[in-house]
């Protein structure tokens, strides 16, 4: 199967030095949904708090890549993502924090309409403003 890399790219936000923008362009998938977290595990690495992940450019999504959303926002919460190894327990994991947590530190903007509509389906209503 080809790897499909994502085009990842992070803006500071001004005056505000803990908060970065990420702009990614692609499909979120399966082949580039680890190098997703990976971006943002070093992101928090680097000692940012705040993460408003861009999504105009993203044209589809997976369920790999709604892991891949909460696992970000786990780890911008300051809690450890699941673990991608324990399948559909750790999407059940992901649905009830969803429901039961702020989201604080992870905001998505500029969905479009078809990204937008898979992460309503799937519970990500917290992380839109």
């Amino acid at each position: 199967m080809k790897q499909t890399a994502l085009a990842i790219r992070t803006t500071p936000l001004p005056n505000h030095r803990s908060t970065i923008i990420m702009h990614i362009r692609g499909i979120l998938n399966y082949n580039n949904y680890l190098q997703l977290i990976g971006a943002a595990q070093s992101l928090v690495d680097k000692n940012y708090r705040n993460l408003i992940l861009d999504l105009v450019e993203i044209h589809s999504i997976s369920a790999s890549g709604l892991f891949a959303l909460y696992s970000i926002a786990a780890i911008f919460n300051g809690q450890a993502p699941p673990d991608p190894q324990n399948g559909w327990a750790a999407f059940r994991q992901m649905k009830q924090a969803l429901a039961s947590e702020a989201q604080t530190h992870f905001i998505l903007c500029q969905p479009q309409a078809n990204v937008r509509h898979a992460l309503a389906r799937a519970g990500f209503d917290a992380f839109s403003p």
